[in-house]
């Protein structure tokens, strides 16, 4: 018999049955405790918890919006309760609510080798698409099978894993880029009389923000004398004349047509008509005279 705060004798019988409920509770919640944890789902690269995996997002503003996808996750399937073994492979299905129900995200691999299955890339979305596993950001529900050969079903339950999405902002204006151009966007550098800078303000993904061309204006075509001797000849039915080295400038976008005779003493039985911003030479190769463009 023993007292409790000065009050009457407990009996001693009741009192083993308490030590016994007692020490009875704590055994069986030892034994939960010591119970393992069952481990079935994926295991993501570069992440030390299972079943979960974060996940970046940059959002652009500014001249150059936009957005960065975030890089696929990958991850491979394990299922603590069936090993891998020869013709034996596991199947997925993403049955989150929110997701297209004709076309529920599902991957098939091989779980074969090694601890776990093939490995398997994620990307988000919300229906089934290429090789690559859709899920939603946040808590996804899983259901899986594990089969050997075309019938038999080893395992079959259901899982959750979560994808962490963490979006960003950050402002992303366009690079100057500075160039050499022909004014005649049509002529190549080597047959240019005009060439200016081009300054462009450029988004990364190519497209062009503002665009400048310097010094602005008509475009300008050039005609020189590169013979030893003077030349006669017409420009739009005007008489010109060029000595030796040289040249005569012809502003605008339609600089005409040019008269010359390829002998000295003949009419002026040649004709060219000119293109804006081109460098035009008279060349001598022989008894001939030529205008040449290259």
């Amino acid at each position: 018999m023993r007292k409790i705060n000065g009050d009457s004798p407990l009996p001693a019988g009741i009192f083993a049955i308490a030590l016994a409920t007692l020490v009875s509770g704590l055994t069986a919640l030892q034994s939960r405790s010591q119970t393992p944890v069952r481990e079935t789902g994926f295991v993501f690269e570069g992440e030390g918890t299972m079943n979960r995996v974060s996940a970046l997002m940059v959002e652009y503003t500014g001249e150059c919006p936009g957005k960065d996808e975030p890089p696929d996750m990958t991850a491979w399937f394990i299922s603590d309760s069936t090993p891998t073994g020869r013709r034996r492979r596991v199947r997925i299905t993403n049955v989150t609510t929110g997701l297209d129900p004709n076309r529920l995200p599902y991957t098939d691999r091989g779980y074969e080798q090694n601890k776990s299955s093939e490995k398997i890339s994620f990307r988000f979305g919300n229906k089934h698409g290429d090789s690559r596993f859709r899920v939603r950001p946040g808590l996804n529900q899983f259901q899986y099978q594990i089969r050997e050969g075309n019938d038999r079903i080893l395992e079959e339950g259901t899982f959750a894993a979560n994808f962490d999405l963490e979006t960003r902002s950050q402002v992303r204006n366009s690079q100057l880029i500075s160039s050499q151009v022909c004014a005649n966007s049509s002529i190549s550098l080597n047959r240019c009389a005009d060439i200016r800078t081009e300054n462009k303000w450029q988004c990364p993904n190519g497209s062009v923000v503002r665009r400048e061309i310097s010094p602005p204006g008509p475009p300008q075509t050039v005609i020189r004398n590169d013979s030893p001797d003077t030349v006669y000849f017409q420009v739009n039915n005007g008489d010109r004349v060029l000595g030796p080295g040289e040249a005569m400038e012809l502003r605008g976008n339609s600089p005409g047509s040019v008269r010359y005779s390829q002998s000295s003493g003949d009419r002026l039985n040649r004709t060219m008509f000119l293109q804006p911003a081109v460098l035009y030479r008279f060349r001598r190769s022989g008894n001939s005279l030529n205008l040449v463009d290259r």
